[in-house]
């Protein structure tokens, strides 16, 4: 089995506060409950919780699917990763979703610079 040496080209990158799957969908389809941009807490460091779906394309070969969190400066703070099996495509021109259910980030309080996210 190769590994992909190339980046799948992302479509849709969407961070909300739960995703249900609706029952007998094919292909899948999902609920997206409450996406949004911010989580608050007034406590630090602060666990949160979250659903991320993911729409790409242009993929082909193996990729391990995994989400790399930048600060506004774009230094590297952390990766999420759910352990999922690596995900195969044969397909470069189908379009592919994944949905990561419950990614846990521990947030702490930098020097007030916002952080963001990119998929991988």
């Amino acid at each position: 089995m190769h590994t992909a040496v190339r980046t799948a080209k992302v479509i849709t990158f969407t961070a909300c506060r739960e995703i249900q799957r609706v029952p007998r969908t094919h292909p899948p389809e999902y609920v997206l409950v409450s996406p949004t941009l911010n989580w608050w807490s007034v406590v630090y460091p602060a666990t949160v919780q979250m659903g991320l779906f993911v729409e790409f394309t242009d993929a082909a070969g193996v990729y391990e699917v995994r989400i790399k969190v930048y600060d506004a400066d774009g230094n590297l703070l952390g990766c999420l990763t759910e352990g999922a099996p690596p995900f195969t495509s044969t397909d470069p021109v189908a379009v592919h979703t994944c949905t990561l259910e419950r990614v846990r980030c521990y947030a702490v309080r930098g020097l007030g610079k916002p952080i963001r996210g990119r998929a991988k």
